[in-house]
């Protein structure tokens, strides 16, 4: 074991002239070509007093007890701070196109159960930390981004409109200047069939399988390790998914202990992660306790078999990453330059057929029109002065209803077909209307678009696993 720092000096940025010797390091990332090493840190100095306000130019603490992000050699040279402010910025990833995708709180808004917490997105910036952009302006967290094998970024969303607040929290997909985010599976799953969350999500190698956590919804990203195959036809549920480490039930929804994270597969086979042999149910504080595990680097495999690879008998070991270069990934086209040429921040939309969907409309049933919603981010920390917009669902009680406001409504054809722009940037919500005007079907997701994309459903809620119906006619609209 070399502690890369050792001896390295911070070369940039407001720490620079200093060691980072104390304070913590999360999410480190490899480059491509298996030479540089993006992580962040924080200092652990300064106040731990939360700022209060509504304006998303500002960070919420003190720039000593925010994360930032930095890279550096694996030589220890080079050593750079790139991103700074009052605003945590975490898990970087480097992306085929050369610039680093990463999470962080800048898009501002907050978490909507009972706490002080700033939510956080996905960004990305040039790998020097400039031109940072905004990938995705959805109103609650996002964590892990990782790389698929045709160059999209795979992360995990919070994505509960309308619903249970401990569930839909599952892997999403999106290209790498944040066009088209879609969930990959499971995204309308009852609670009691499967993980909470599934984090840190990557492509296995020569496969189409991704391996994950299956995590806690209140406690840190370790549990079960799983297996999910996005192509398998979605139950959501368990269809797509198999358990890598049977042993090991999921937290919280089968009372299982955050005993495996951070998995890296070398294969379909075999795996580097953390795992804690002592397999404590309370460990990393959940349920209220805060016991100590004992993580260390193993090698597992699909077998049952762990093997120790390194435990640092003072600090717990996570995100095992071997250190050898990688092919990358093809280079999905960015047309980010072309949308910020254009002038009006909108986007378009077109619907083949509304009456395509998983589930079958009455036959009698007409649709007339869409109601476009724009879903507003908390503003405020969801502890703070009441701000309930309506009643919430009975299985969420432990989740404000968000603050949304009708943008239009647009026509429906007699074909299903509807065509009509949106605000870009802004999260959507959309209603399928009768001819009275009154919600037939609501979305209870979101989505949202960049400037000058254009974005194509097939239907509302259709099957996802099956070629698309080519329509005999043009759509009318």
């Amino acid at each position: 074991a070399r502690d890369i720092l050792a001896d390295s000096v911070v070369q940039t940025g407001r720490l620079k002239g200093q060691k980072l010797t104390e304070g913590s390091f999360v999410s480190p990332d490899l480059s491509y070509d298996g030479r540089s090493i993006m992580f962040a840190y924080v200092e652990c100095e300064g106040d731990t007093d939360h700022r209060y306000h509504t304006d998303p130019s500002q960070g919420h603490w003190h720039q000593g007890r925010c994360y930032h992000i930095f890279k550096v050699n694996i030589d220890g040279s080079g050593l750079e701070q790139l991103t700074d402010g009052t605003w945590n910025d975490f898990d970087p990833c480097w992306l085929p196109n050369d610039r680093v995708a990463f999470i962080t709180e800048r898009r501002g808004g907050y978490l909507r159960c009972g706490r002080v917490c700033p939510t956080y997105t996905l960004y990305d910036m040039n790998p020097d930390g400039s031109d940072i952009r905004c990938l995705s302006p959805h109103e609650t967290n996002e964590w892990h981004p990782s790389v698929t094998h045709d160059g999209m970024i795979v992360y995990t969303r919070w994505d509960y409109v309308d619903r249970h607040g401990c569930t839909a929290h599952l892997p999403w997909i999106t290209t790498p200047d944040g066009r088209d985010a879609r969930a990959m599976h499971g995204n309308f799953a009852p609670r009691e069939l499967r993980a909470d969350m599934e984090l840190d999500v990557r492509a296995i190698p020569a496969s189409q399988n991704f391996v994950a956590t299956g995590a806690p919804h209140h406690g840190q990203a370790f549990g079960s390790l799983v297996i999910f195959n996005p192509h398998v036809e979605d139950d959501d549920a368990m269809a797509p998914t198999k358990r890598l480490t049977p042993e090991v039930d999921f937290p919280e929804t089968q009372d299982g202990a955050q005993v495996y994270g951070t998995p890296w597969p070398l294969s379909e086979k075999y795996y580097l992660c953390a795992y804690d042999p002592l397999m404590l149910a309370g460990t990393g504080g959940q349920g209220g306790n805060y016991l100590r595990g004992q993580y260390g680097i193993y090698l597992v495999d699909i077998f049952g078999n762990k093997e120790l690879i390194y435990r640092d008998p003072e600090i717990a070991c996570q995100n095992p990453v071997p250190l050898r270069p990688t092919a990358k990934p093809p280079v999905v086209p960015d047309k980010s330059a072309r949308f910020a040429a254009e002038e009006s921040a909108e986007a378009t939309l077109g619907l083949i057929n509304v009456y395509d969907t998983l589930k079958p409309w009455p036959e009698e049933m007409k649709v007339k029109s869409l109601r476009v919603y724009q879903v507003v981010p908390m503003s405020v920390p969801s502890g703070e002065p009441p701000h309930e917009t309506g009643l919430r669902e009975p299985t969420a009680g432990d989740s404000v209803v968000l603050a949304r406001y009708v943008l239009g409504t647009v026509p429906v054809e007699e074909d299903g077909s509807a065509h009509f722009t949106v605000p870009a940037m802004k999260e959507l919500f959309f209603q399928a209307l009768d001819e009275n005007g009154l919600a037939v079907q609501s979305m209870r997701s979101a989505t949202y678009l960049q400037p000058g994309e254009r974005l194509l459903c097939q239907g509302c809620h259709e099957p996802r696993h099956r070629a698309p119906q080519s329509p005999k006619t043009i759509p009318i609209a």
